[in-house]
């Protein structure tokens, strides 16, 4: 198997199970970025986590062909562009994540059923269709 497909495979289970939690969870989520708001090091803390994920994304699978695993390619993308943000400019942090988007539940679970119907596409895909002439090879750490 080769990087990119272990990329895309990881991701999109992650990103499925991530979706699921904030479906079902969508009060916890919230008061999870209410205590981050209040932390003024977790711009430093979301960053720090996120970078890596980000780059071995862009990295290992930045592959940009018209399928729905351009999808990881381009949240690689964002990934990697937010985690600079919040490292280099942390107050970036507090904008982005104002009071609004952190006190109500149904944002929470819009977002978590958007990400598990992506998540479940996904993992059909990587997982189920990855037989598919092609899949998968353009990346440069695979040749």
């Amino acid at each position: 198997m080769i990087m990119s497909e272990i990329i895309a495979q990881a991701y999109s289970v992650g990103f499925l199970v991530t979706g699921i939690s904030h479906a079902l969870h969508p009060g916890m989520w919230s008061k999870f970025f209410l205590e981050m708001r209040k932390s003024e090091t977790a711009p430093f803390t979301i960053g720090v986590l996120t970078l890596p994920i980000g780059l071995l994304i862009v990295l290992g699978h930045n592959i940009w062909r018209p399928d729905i695993t351009i999808l990881i390619t381009i949240f690689g993308w964002l990934m990697t562009f937010k985690s600079v943000v919040y490292l280099v400019f942390p107050a970036s942090f507090r904008k982005v994540t104002p009071d609004s988007l952190t006190t109500g539940t149904k944002g929470f679970r819009r977002i978590g059923l958007a990400m598990t119907v992506i998540g479940m596409a996904l993992v059909f895909r990587v997982f189920f269709l990855r037989t598919v002439q092609g899949y998968l090879t353009s990346s440069p750490l695979n040749q």
